[in-house]
């Protein structure tokens, strides 16, 4: 028998299952659910029964405690199998309500700790990073106290910024003063001139080259053109209180020589200038006079290749086209007449027209040895007639296909013969080997009237020839 707990196939012999050490339930009283309005039921010393016996067990009835009406039939015994089959049901039913009462716990376990971990997330992102706003009673918090290491340096930026003074530039090469220039930014400018004193002796560059800046203001000013403003100011160097204070002799001392220095190293670029200048003119006019030397070699080369080279004219050169243009018309040359004849001789279209006929013979000697074998009554018109039915759609057939298909027959093949349309000289049309075929018949069953219609016509074109538009010419 099978367990109704594992499902284990075991001997109805045991007590128990051997897998799953359940009693049997056919060994031990299986107590029936209460019905309402049904007597309960004991049920003692049940003998062991097989699926297929129908024996009930003794019973004993206790006194009933429903004053229901008791319908014929409720207190009948039930056989055995049937209460195993109840009692599995109803283990399934309970392991199944078991199974979907742990799966409930757990989704619900499972949407509580969601519910949760959500809720923690709104609550971390709902805390802000900056300070709640203070009230007016309660005191602001205190600022965060500075590193004293990073105090000090910064103050020493900002002294270093205050009192570090701009760089003098000194005498540029045009000859000014050697001057401090920068851009105003913030700071009040004051004009500054310096001036040097009576003893103190300039270089004769630098006074050459403050004539010929003076000279192109000069040469501005006269021209007209606005001068632009500058927007350098200049700005008197400043002393650190550190630094000893130079004396002015000194300071003219070192701009004099800075100025020297400056002339000098201008003089030699501008000198090296006028080198450069000198040798790109000289390599400018050798080329000039190279080119200049060149074009008439060129123009004459040109020439030579243009007389040379055939004149291309648009159009046809006619009598009409010689006399617009007042030239002598072109001496006629008379052609030599040429006749060429590619007809068909009639002797090879005769060859040709046996060797078609022998073709078609042979082609039909299986339809006559049936027709010998079968009646072999020739003199019957009706076989006559059904033997010369079945020569004339062989002969059609051989006729149109063979002209069609290759444009000329076996027989023409032979004798070098070609069938050709008289218009195009190409291969003919299936219809006009259609048509050539059938008049090619009729002329046969005319005793050939249509074939010696070639003797009386100037191009020896017979009747099939001429009705389907073909010529018959050598290969």
């Amino acid at each position: 028998m099978q367990c109704a707990a594992c499902n284990e196939v075991y001997p109805a012999a045991l007590d128990a299952c051997p897998q799953c050490r359940k009693p049997n339930p056919t060994q031990t009283a299986s107590p029936e659910p209460a019905r309402p309005g049904a007597p309960r039921r004991t049920e003692a010393n049940a003998p062991a029964m097989t699926d297929n016996s129908n024996a009930t067990a003794t019973t004993t009835q206790s006194q009933p405690n429903s004053t229901l009406i008791e319908f014929p039939g409720v207190n009948r015994n039930r056989p055995a199998w049937r209460k195993e089959l109840s009692e599995r049901f109803r283990e399934i039913q309970q392991r199944r309500a078991r199974e979907a009462a742990l799966e409930g716990e757990e989704a619900q376990s499972q949407a509580v700790e969601q519910a949760e971990a959500e809720h923690a997330r709104a609550a971390t992102r709902a805390k802000s990073p900056e300070p709640a706003k203070q009230l007016g009673l309660v005191p602001t918090p205190d600022e965060q106290e500075m590193n004293p290491i990073v105090a000090a340096a910064l103050r020493r930026i900002e002294r270093a910024r205050r009192e570090s003074p701009p760089l003098a530039r000194q005498g540029s090469g045009r000859g000014y003063a050697a001057t401090a220039a920068a851009r105003v930014v913030e700071e009040q400018t004051e004009q500054f001139a310096e001036q040097s004193p009576a003893h103190v002796k300039r270089n004769e560059n630098s006074g050459a080259h403050a004539k010929r800046a003076a000279q192109r203001a000069e040469r501005v000013d006269a021209e007209g053109t606005p001068a632009r403003p500058s927007t350098l100011a200049v700005v008197p160097p400043k002393q650190s209180p550190k630094s000893e204070p130079k004396s002015e002799p000194a300071f003219v001392e070192e701009t004099s020589v800075a100025a020297e220095a400056k002339a000098s190293a201008h003089a030699a670029a501008l000198a090296e200038v006028e080198k450069q200048t000198s040798q790109s003119a000289e390599t400018t006019t050798t080329r000039v006079a190279a080119q200049s030397h060149s074009q008439p070699v060129a123009a004459q080369s040109q020439t030579q290749s243009a007389s040379r080279q055939p004149r291309h004219i648009a159009g046809v050169i006619d009598d009409f086209y010689l006399e617009r243009q007042g030239l002598d018309p072109l001496p006629k040359v008379a052609k030599p007449e040429m006749s060429y004849d590619d007809r068909a001789p009639r002797v090879r279209r005769m060859a040709a027209a046996f060797v078609d006929l022998l073709a078609v013979a042979f082609l039909c000697a299986p339809f006559a040895a049936a027709i010998e074998l079968t009646i072999g009554n020739w003199g019957d018109p009706r076989v006559f007639g059904s033997m010369g039915g079945i020569v004339a759609v062989v002969m059609f057939l051989y006729h149109t296909c063979s002209v069609a298909l290759a444009g000329r027959t076996w027989g023409m093949a032979l004798c070098s013969l070609r069938a050709v349309d008289s218009r195009t000289a190409l291969v003919p049309t299936t219809g006009q080997c259609a048509r050539r075929a059938l008049v090619y018949i009729l002329s046969l069953a005319t005793a050939g009237l249509g074939i010696l219609y070639s003797l009386f016509d100037a191009e020896g074109r017979t009747a099939h020839d001429i009705l389907s538009g073909t010529v018959v010419v050598r290969q």
